[in-house]
């Protein structure tokens, strides 16, 4: 029940700090790249916004990338936190890959130039960095030290 509350931590983490870090990069980009200032209000906006969008994709992620990561680390057969990082971000780029391929065939007027794709690409790639992140600290690192403890 425990890693069950953690797993869904890390979902929640992963859904809510994800758009926040996503939104003040961008807006810092932004204000680099015009020479505007930068303002909190527009960061705060497309945060709040941007957790409708994340959290299901952080849910998604979770089941189909940490899930199984964490039943491979119960085997015993743990990685490293750099390798856990690589495999949620290559996770989070294949979800991209697949709403690319369901919105461009489902809508074909959805044919976005190559700034918006990597507009979406960095949104997924910060997305896998969290998720990997909050898994490791709330779920990974908890069921390695019960494992260790029970030798």
């Amino acid at each position: 029940m425990i890693l069950f509350l953690r797993a869904i931590a890390a979902v929640a983490f992963t859904g809510l700090i994800s758009p926040l870090l996503f939104s003040a990069g961008f807006a810092a980009f932004y204000s680099i790249e015009t020479g505007i200032a930068l303002h909190a209000e527009p960061v705060v906006v497309v945060a709040f916004y941007g957790t409708f969008v994340a959290l299901p994709f952080a849910l998604v992620l979770g089941l189909f990338v940490e899930c199984p990561k964490l039943f491979w680390h119960r085997k015993g057969q743990g990685i490293g936190l750099l390798a856990q990082l690589l495999v949620s971000v290559v996770g989070a780029w294949s979800l991209l890959f697949l709403f690319v391929t369901i919105t461009e065939g489902t809508f074909p007027e959805f044919d976005q130039p190559a700034e918006e794709y990597f507009f979406l690409a960095s949104a997924f790639t910060i997305g896998g960095f969290t998720s990997g992140s909050a898994w490791w600290a709330l779920v990974a690192r908890h069921t390695l030290a019960k494992k260790s403890t029970a030798r």
